[in-house]
């Protein structure tokens, strides 16, 4: 956890997405709280330009309104330090459709059995949405599946149900879970309908705009839903919601895939 202002960030191994990188949504969650409590309640948005490192700390600078991400242990080819990731306060919405915030918990967490990486994962130890994540390792465990019956503007709504375990990151009084852990949680499921489990090169995030009214609790079941919104060429728009037991919806993210380029 870092706190407002801070010069470093360090994003923690096992926080990864892919094995040596940072899963999106937890690397940009961790900067957004760089921006204050009032800018993750009206949303921020995070750009990802290169895969944020682990385990090591990377220098966080002023940029307008927002702040950058430098990694100062790589450099561009006139010897500068990369940026990594920059995010600016981007209020956005919480809306979503009266059939998506009407899944029940358990027609969610049924739905995870057809999620799309369940037989091949580009990135089996995402902490997210991995499969093989080690025994011990902090886990989300969103897999994300297809609900019969229930679509948005054509486009298949998928969902899973999340209770935040012990082991998730959370304040000890509230038990509310962490901002990066809350962005890692709209992250992931906005992949999976984009998703294409045979593709040779995967779809990486590349910005997520995100908004957190309330956190999740330990213990306290949610749904997390997802649908495809657009998309141009190699580069798709997805939206998540998380809605708590009431049918509110409590956080909700767009997210930018783009697909890599063949080698």
């Amino acid at each position: 956890m870092t706190t407002n202002g801070a010069d470093t960030i360090e994003i923690p191994v096992w926080a990864n997405g892919p094995d040596a990188s940072g899963n999106g949504g937890w690397s940009a969650g961790l900067l957004a709280e760089q921006l204050g409590a009032d800018a993750i309640a009206h949303g921020v948005s995070v750009s990802l330009r290169l895969p944020p490192p682990i385990g090591r700390p990377l220098r966080v600078a002023p940029a307008g309104s927002g702040r950058d991400v430098f990694d100062d242990d790589s450099h561009g080819a006139g010897g500068e330090s990369v940026l990594v990731m920059h995010a600016e306060p981007s209020p956005t919405s919480l809306d979503a459709p009266d059939v998506v915030r009407a899944i029940d918990a358990d027609v969610a967490g049924r739905a995870s059995a057809g999620f799309p990486f369940r037989e091949h994962h580009p990135f089996p130890r995402c902490v997210s949405c991995g499969i093989a994540r080690d025994p011990g390792e902090v886990s989300l465990e969103l897999h994300c599946g297809p609900v019969d019956g229930v679509a948005v503007d054509g486009s298949r709504v998928f969902a899973d149900a999340w209770i935040p375990s012990a082991d998730v990151p959370h304040d000890d009084d509230s038990g509310e879970v962490t901002i990066p852990a809350m962005w890692s949680a709209l992250d992931c499921p906005s992949a999976a309908p984009v998703a294409d489990p045979h593709a040779v090169n995967p779809s990486v995030l590349a910005r997520i705009t995100a908004r957190v009214a309330t956190r999740a609790r330990v213990g306290e079941r949610c749904v997390l839903a997802a649908w495809h919104v657009s998309s141009d060429g190699r580069q798709h728009v997805t939206r998540s919601v998380m809605v708590d037991a009431g049918g509110t919806v409590i956080a909700a993210a767009d997210a930018l895939w783009i697909e890599v380029r063949p080698r």
